[in-house]
């Protein structure tokens, strides 16, 4: 069943949403400075918002912003970062970001052999709030879900922003409401889209729309992110073979593993492999922990030298 208001997306159209012409530039953030200026508007704008208290380093860096598999795409004006959303895999050891509220749903995907990703960093200036930079961006996570092959996406969202996600992306709620944190109220919503169903989902709400269809056009036939993110992938998996990269980001801006369990630790260092893992934060306490990408051998400490 669709869930449609034909009314407001066509509001939501002519305000510039998914307008191809604009200004707004989007490509995965790769380097140093396209992620700490990534996390740093995720930071800035989390932090006005309420969702999380501020950090002296001035930017938003969990577990997974450490792991060489999530995407993170970022929006920007004349050079300018407005916009920022990220897309990460379903990983043995670690999961999704929203296990932490939403792990018996979650799980019950899983056992069905789904296999999930999630969107999470959603955070766009306020001057960009109405322009395309959001739509590019759900375009850009789309485009790297089926890339990966992925069932479904996940993403847990605060209620007033979960409207675009259900009457015009067609995700269902998979949860009620509830404190997305253990340590404050910060109450979200989960929400998930089938990727198995939703070309047929996209072609009926086009169908309710008639001469001003445009959802499979955009997200399918003309997203121009299918032809990208696969180079992408491959760009930003040799950027993480990048021991000084590395180490500015998670050693001198962020210091990762200050806080990071011992069992994140392993799964970050598996997911690095352990030669790299040692160049950046110094040798690992746990001897019994294998490299996990033999490929990299030889090439991990080149870029510190």
């Amino acid at each position: 069943m669709v869930a449609l208001n034909d009314r407001r997306i066509m509001l939501l159209k002519r305000t510039g949403l998914f307008d191809d012409t604009s200004n707004i530039v989007v490509r995965r953030a790769m380097s140093c400075a396209d992620l700490a200026a990534a996390y740093g508007l995720v930071h800035r704008v989390f932090v006005e918002k309420g969702f999380i208290p501020p950090t002296p380093n001035g930017l938003r860096i969990r577990a997974f912003e450490g792991l060489p598999e999530m995407a993170t795409f970022v929006a920007s004006v004349n050079g300018e970062t407005v916009g920022v959303m990220s897309i990460v895999p379903d990983l043995e050891g670690i999961g999704l970001p929203s296990d932490q509220a939403f792990s018996e749903e979650l799980g019950v995907l899983r056992s069905a052999g789904r296999k999930l990703c999630e969107i999470t960093n959603l955070a766009v200036l306020g001057a960009y709030r109405r322009s395309n930079a959001f739509t590019e961006l759900t375009r850009a996570c789309f485009a790297q879900a089926l890339a990966w092959k992925c069932d479904d996406i996940f993403i847990a969202i605060s209620p007033g922003h979960a409207l675009f996600f259900e009457e015009v992306l067609q995700f269902d709620a998979l949860g009620g409401r509830r404190s997305y944190s253990a340590q404050k109220m910060d109450i979200v919503e989960g929400k998930r889209l089938n990727l198995r169903t939703v070309k047929e989902l996209w072609s009926d709400v086009d169908r309710h729309l008639g001469d001003q269809a445009f959802l499979s056009d955009y997200y399918y036939q003309n997203n121009p992110y299918h032809n990208c993110v696969e180079e992408w992938t491959l760009q930003a998996a040799k950027a993480f073979l990048d021991a000084k990269l590395l180490h500015e980001l998670f050693v001198e801006r962020s210091r990762l593993l200050d806080w990071c369990t011992p069992q994140v630790r392993k799964v970050i260092e598996s997911r690095w492999g352990r030669e790299l893992f040692a160049c950046v934060f110094g040798p690992a306490d746990d001897e019994g922990l294998q490299q996990e990408d033999s490929k990299r051998n030889g090439l991990l400490c080149s870029a510190s030298a």
